[in-house]
């Protein structure tokens, strides 16, 4: 976000301006969000607002022009901030990610960008770390989100179109705003559950006879829900899977001390991969163009590790992926 904000301010010439409504959970975090706008998006100015504060929260999405929502995490699941976002009339650029997918219509609405993330079993060490308390919840969730990549630069593409042109603000913030109260205002959504409890119902009376719990038992997981490879309880999040033929070129302008500022910046702490790893991989990719298979190979990586590496890199903004 801080990266294709400071794109978009580059490209448009508009003084732009970011809110972050919101609260840290400590003075750690918030100081890696205050440093990073600083290192990664300079000449946008950062307003924060406090997330608790009940009155304030209004006041954000009526001082907004644009949302943003780059979700990238395992957490997220429905995301009622965009139908909010909506619900003001604001255009709404957000990750093609789980729910934001089926509630933000691409070029209607806002735009929706695309989400690299690994393909399904790349997290088997993570679930068997996670499984063994190696790793704590929030470590495993972070270990898929730093692996997962927003494309930053069709996200600097929408954010500078809508930045340019007030007209096109002002119709995708009334085609979402018509959105949210056609399908998400509470009486559409209370119907709607009352058609599910009605199916649900009926599901239950049928398994009660015998006819689909067998077939539901056999193809009930192998391994306990709450310890499962990331990558594949969550491969429908995106359309776009980092995978064995994934190929890896160098972003533009990317270099050793681009990586260096970005391992060593607080917003990327706490990875579970090697940064020698890291390091040589982006030094295979900045020799020419290559694939995740013929990295793995050429570094002796695991491939499971080396797609996660690659995801890292395209997270930082320091590698293409096609």
């Amino acid at each position: 976000m801080f990266r294709a904000l400071q794109l978009a301010a580059e490209r448009t010439g508009k003084r732009v301006a970011l809110i972050l409504s919101g609260w840290a959970p400590n003075a750690a975090v918030e100081n890696a969000f205050r440093s990073g706008a600083a290192q990664f998006a300079p000449d946008v100015r950062l307003i924060l607002v406090e997330g608790r504060d009940a009155g304030a929260r209004p006041k954000t999405w009526a001082a907004a022009d644009v949302f943003v929502s780059l979700s990238d995490n395992i957490q997220e699941t429905f995301g009622l901030t965009p139908i909010e976002a909506m619900a003001a009339a604001l255009p709404v650029v957000v990750s093609d990610w789980d729910g934001y997918r089926d509630t933000v219509r691409h070029a209607v609405d806002g735009f929706r960008l695309p989400v690299w993330a690994p393909a399904a079993g790349c997290g088997a060490a993570l679930a068997a770390g996670m499984e063994s308390s190696v790793i704590n919840y929030d470590h495993y969730c972070w270990s898929a989100a730093a692996a997962t990549a927003v494309e930053i630069e069709p996200v600097a593409e929408a954010l500078s179109a809508l930045i340019a042109d007030p007209g096109l603000r002002r119709t995708m913030g009334l085609s979402g705003r018509a959105r949210a109260r056609e399908l998400f205002d509470w009486p559409v959504v209370f119907r709607q559950y009352q058609a599910l409890w009605a199916e649900l119902d009926a599901r239950r009376r049928a398994a009660a006879q015998g006819a689909e719990l067998g077939a539901w038992t056999a193809a009930a997981p192998r391994a306990a829900a709450a310890r499962l490879d990331p990558f594949h309880v969550f491969e429908g999040y995106t359309d776009r899977h980092i995978a064995a033929g994934t190929r890896i070129r160098l972003a533009p302008g990317a270099d050793a001390a681009a990586l260096e500022a970005r391992l060593g910046h607080a917003l990327f702490s706490g990875l579970s991969l090697s940064r020698a790893s890291v390091e040589k991989l982006f030094a295979l990719a900045a020799g020419g163009e290559t694939t995740v298979a013929g990295a793995a190979t050429t570094l002796g990586l695991n491939q499971a590790v080396a797609t996660r590496i690659t995801g890292l890199l395209a997270k930082m903004d320091l590698v293409r992926l096609g």
